[in-house]
């Protein structure tokens, strides 16, 4: 069977539409505020998703370190990825595609082409 697979959108507009008043980045709410990122991995599921992201786009030790959060990159990228596998696992076995989350990563040392 051939189909189009549908991934999550912007997790960043979805988090700003919350109204979680949160500082630092927004990384770190997968620690602080789970229930809020689990809900969003859960709204994209409900409309359809086929791939969810995990809130980890800037969890890296360089952009981190600007929120005195370096050392936690390990536990943000665990929380992060753990919580959209969670979601991905609650979707009812009958779909007809298993459901896949993505890691999110941006490159550390800026894009190659440069």
């Amino acid at each position: 069977m051939n189909r189009i697979l549908v991934l999550d959108g912007a997790m960043g507009t979805m988090i700003q539409r919350g109204g979680v008043a949160f500082e630092g980045p927004a990384d770190a709410l997968v620690l602080s505020h789970p229930e809020v990122i689990s809900d969003i991995h859960n709204k994209y599921l409900a409309a359809g998703a086929d791939i969810i992201s995990t809130n980890s786009f800037n969890a890296n030790a360089v952009s981190l370190a600007d929120f005195e959060l370096a050392e936690r990159v390990y536990d943000i990228n665990f929380a992060a990825a753990r919580l959209a596998r969670a979601a991905a696992d609650s979707i009812d076995s009958t779909v007809t595609c298993p459901v896949n989350a993505l890691v999110e990563a941006t490159p550390i040392s800026g894009p190659t082409w440069m």
